[in-house]
């Protein structure tokens, strides 16, 4: 095990990282674990989340969490989304619903910031967070072959069914899932809220425990649980498996020959995509859709996209927020993209600064990898294919429950993984500007 010292388990440095590895357990619970209280479902994540804003405070005061220009951004976009709520729904309704997103967004991110500040501390962090990736991926694997779902009926009976909810507002109780068979199996659930998130988290724990260094059965059982975003028979799962193995094989190889680079595998990458559209004389989305598992639920993100930036457009401030946004009646209303979801609810500010904040992260992980030693340098590089596998995928679903909270604290520890703090980084822009 990585870091950890013998005789002891609660060193100093598994101390720091506890309410990250809280928060991560909370992430992979089950969305029926919850509170309902005066009205506000608080699942496990935002309880682990309000529990720890105390802690968090107490490192913004005392400077043991610099924060940094990106981390601004992230703070700008989260604030937007509660400006947004109060602007379309009035003060008095909407600010407690842009509070509960605020949070969703700033509270994950900044935790992960403040307790996992290195390379060692994500390593000690993929120990501790181990055994539940690896309970995720078999359970993933169980249902899938005895065609019966575990975890989420289980919980349901401890706890009350979910809600359905219409334009933000519970209008009864769901079943939140159902049988699905595709190539013989049935699409398996785990502890998540959709097949679809299940194989994205299970997809990017590979490109995080594979270059990761960490000895023995952690390593071997996550990667093997990782491998099990099979069983969510997903072509949005089979497409991040892809991409985590596709690149990390990239970066095995390109150690071995000189001419290959990152920036070389990025134009090229380009480059083949303009001559596939051009050969195929199908853009990107609608080739895609040819080879998914369900044409129908491709064609329908299309659409969803086509009327999402419409609706955008029409309300690029402050959006629509919970609010069914125009399409054709045989469209259902969900958004399959995060980043026009975010738009439609909140305008075009919140994903345009995030993703910019994201591209941003990704270039300084990428710059920061080659001042790196060999072990680092694969740990930094696997984190940054984990993260853009989720920013990619995020064109072809929402993020929401706990892998988002996921996604966004995958966020926070790249930043660490590449963080500059904001008065340096003003500094050095002025120095530019003379």
């Amino acid at each position: 095990m990585v870091g950890q010292s013998r005789g002891k388990l609660l060193t100093p440095e598994v101390k720091a990282i506890l309410p990250a590895v809280l928060l991560a357990y909370a992430a992979m619970a089950p969305q029926e674990v919850r509170l309902d209280i005066a009205g506000q479902n608080l699942f496990s994540y935002r309880i682990i989340g309000l529990l720890l804003l105390p802690w968090l405070t107490s490192r913004l005061v005392t400077g043991r969490l610099v924060l940094t220009a990106i981390d601004w951004l992230i703070l700008l976009a989260a604030a937007w989304i509660t400006v947004s709520f109060a602007a379309y729904y009035g003060f008095a309704e909407g600010f407690g619903r842009g509070v509960a997103l605020s949070l969703d967004l700033a509270l994950p991110y900044l935790i992960a910031r403040a307790s996992i500040k290195s390379l060692q501390d994500l390593r000690r962090f993929l120990v501790l967070i181990a055994p539940g990736v690896i309970f995720s991926g078999f359970i993933m694997a169980l249902e899938s072959l005895s065609q019966r779902f575990l975890v989420k009926p289980f919980a349901g009976q401890i706890f009350s069914p979910l809600g359905v909810y219409n334009e933000g507002a519970s209008t009864g109780v769901r079943n939140t899932i159902r049988q699905e068979f595709r190539l013989g199996l049935m699409r398996a659930y785990g502890p998540f809220p959709h097949p679809i998130l299940a194989g994205l988290f299970l997809s990017g724990m590979i490109a995080l425990y594979w270059p990761s260094q960490i000895k023995s059965w952690p390593r071997l059982l996550a990667i093997v649980a990782g491998l099990c975003a099979f069983f969510s028979l997903s072509s949005a799962s089979f497409l991040a498996l892809m991409i985590v193995i596709g690149l990390l094989g990239y970066e095995h190889f390109r150690r071995y020959f000189a001419t290959l680079s990152w920036p070389l595998f990025i134009w090229g990458a380009i480059l083949g995509l303009v001559v596939l559209e051009v050969i195929t004389e199908a853009n990107l989305l609608e080739l895609s859709a040819r080879f998914s598992i369900s044409s129908g639920s491709a064609y329908n993100r299309i659409r969803i996209i086509e009327y999402g930036l419409a609706s955008i457009a029409n309300y690029p401030v402050f959006g629509i927020g919970f609010e069914n946004f125009e399409r054709p009646s045989w469209m259902v209303a969900s958004v399959d993209n995060h980043w026009i979801l975010w738009g439609i609810r909140s305008g075009v500010l919140v994903p345009v600064t995030i993703l910019f904040a994201a591209i941003l992260t990704m270039v300084r992980c990428g710059r920061r990898a080659a001042l790196l030693t060999k072990a680092d340098r694969q740990l930094q590089i696997g984190l940054n294919i984990c993260f853009f596998t989720f920013l990619l995928c995020g064109a072809t679903v929402a993020f929401f429950g706990g892998v988002q909270t996921w996604f966004h604290m995958l966020f926070g520890i790249c930043v660490s993984a590449s963080a500059v703090p904001f008065e340096k980084w003003v500094n050095g822009w002025k120095g530019q500007s003379r």
